[in-house]
């Protein structure tokens, strides 16, 4: 499992042209150079969270997926070329989530009808149901309902396209995007480096009329044996999303909190998103009943332009340092920032994270004890695999192999193997591996071996051990007593 990993969280790129899309791409190989020559490691994933394109104003449908379709044509060549600088093509380690820009407003506009009524109490109440089909329009002062709930699915139709082809050569583990795309997420392991990412869409009900970010709870509860399982196995789960949590009392752009308290449950201990357009601000949400702690960490826009910038900030990104072992992860966030005023080619160098002073911050996350990958039912399957296959061609031996190969502290992985080790007679290898017994049956059959192979020695230490000196078992008791006399005549 790697210790050192590095994350580049890019995000919000909106207005990436053919024509700057080339010089975007150099900054990022002098920024290669900068991490060379100030001991940085390199970046062992890219995190983008959403908004990949800027979208269009079009209201003829063809001509707007037209230019939809052109943004995220460059906008790929782009994310596939920071690929190249750090991951020689291997495009399995970025990570991609949608933004509300990568919404086809086109598409919802065509999926509403405007509601006449006399009564509009109903509708009012309805609006703030989470799945409401209601919405209200302050251009023209009108209710709107979704009309077309089949085509209003297909506003990220294009967001879809763009996703699967950009990973199209993954095969495996395949990376396609969820069928659902409101209500799923997507779980990408990577067991080496011990990192587990939880992509979703916060874009849920969004269109051009509802801005709120949201996330579906059951996008996070479909996947709570598979979080859980990371979690026990120790790694660092990281979830990537685009929305931002906080938000002005007149503003409605921002995420949902209420789905956070759930994701600490999960195990999820970080999360990268976008949005606010200001690099680097950090959040601790805390669960005080749990003591759980989720950070969560904002990336700027990587090159909008000056009508996206938050006043006082430029273009900026995050490098995320990730120093851990088995416990814990020390992580720091440090914010880069171009300082060129929007040349074409980005000048970037360290940047103050978010109203602070500070050009990067530490904090620390608690990790599970790790385990085993195997889970026990995938453990209980493969022993039964064993018994079946030991007791048609009797060759215990053989089952003893590969019996070795599972996990050693599984009371039923002990207890097969000591059966087969008995039948196929080797004394030395219950010996090697029973030498600490945890149960009757095995003291017995470690002692049995020690008799059968005169191995005073072996036997010598176990006899003094606190085991041993402990052990109330009478059939234990019984035979010790016989070892005693045998090997003490040898």
């Amino acid at each position: 499992m790697a210790s050192n990993i590095t994350i580049l969280h890019i995000s919000d790129l909106h207005r990436i042209t053919e024509a700057n899309v080339d010089c975007l791409r150099a900054s990022f190989n002098v920024e290669k150079e900068y991490y060379r020559a100030n001991s940085i490691p390199m970046p062992s994933f890219i995190v983008v969270s959403g908004d990949i394109i800027q979208g269009s104003r079009e209201t003829e449908p063809q001509k707007a997926q037209e230019e939809i379709r052109s943004q995220y044509e460059v906008a790929g060549r782009f994310l596939a070329g920071l690929c190249d600088i750090f991951f020689s093509g291997d495009i399995s380690r970025m990570i991609i989530v949608p933004g509300n820009h990568d919404v086809s407003q086109y598409v919802t506009r065509g999926c509403m009808s405007k509601i006449d009524a006399d009564d509009y109490k109903p509708f009012v109440d309805s609006l703030w149901n989470d799945d409401s089909n209601i919405r209200w329009s302050w251009k023209d002062l009108k209710f709107y309902t979704i009309s077309d709930t089949v085509g209003y699915k297909r506003r990220f139709d294009n967001f879809i396209d763009f996703y699967n082809n950009f990973y199209r050569d993954v095969k495996w583990p395949e990376r396609k995007y969820p069928g659902l795309v409101d209500a799923e997420a997507e779980v990408i392991d990577f067991k080496e480096e011990g990192v587990t990412f939880v992509c979703f869409n916060s874009c849920y009900q969004l269109d051009h009329l509802q801005q709120s970010g949201y996330i579906c709870f059951n996008a996070l509860s479909n996947l709570s044996t598979k979080l859980l399982e990371k979690k026990r196995q120790g790694r660092l789960i990281i979830a990537v999303w685009h929305h931002h949590t906080q938000g002005l009392p007149k503003e409605n752009n921002y995420l949902n909190y209420r789905i956070l308290d759930n994701m600490t449950k999960y195990g999820i201990r970080m999360a990268l998103h976008g949005h606010q357009h200001i690099s680097g601000i950090l959040n601790e949400y805390r669960d005080v009943f749990t003591e759980d702690n989720l950070w969560l960490v904002s990336a700027g826009t990587v090159y909008g332009n000056s009508s996206d910038m938050v006043p006082g900030t430029t273009r900026q990104y995050n490098l995320i340092t990730i120093d851990r072992n088995a416990s814990e992860c020390q992580v720091t966030l440090m914010s880069r920032e171009d300082k060129s005023l929007q040349n074409p080619e980005p000048v970037w160098e360290n940047g103050l994270i978010g109203r602070s002073q500070r050009i990067q911050y530490t904090f620390k996350i608690q990790l599970e004890a790790e385990e085993k990958e195997e889970s026990m039912e995938e453990v209980y399957q493969q022993i039964n695999e064993i018994n079946r296959e030991a007791e048609k061609t009797k060759d215990y031996l053989q089952a003893s192999k590969r019996l070795l190969e599972l996990d050693l502290n599984n009371q039923a992985v002990r207890k097969f193997l000591v059966e087969y080790l008995s039948r196929a007679e080797d004394w030395d290898t219950i010996i090697k591996v029973f030498a600490e017994p945890k149960s009757s049956l095995e003291a017995i059959a470690f002692i049995e071996s020690c008799i059968k192979t005169k191995n005073a020695e072996a036997y010598g230490s176990f006899s003094r051990s606190p085991y041993a000196e402990e052990i109330q078992d009478a059939n234990v008791r019984t035979i010790m007593a016989d070892a005693d006399i045998i090997l003490k005549r040898r």
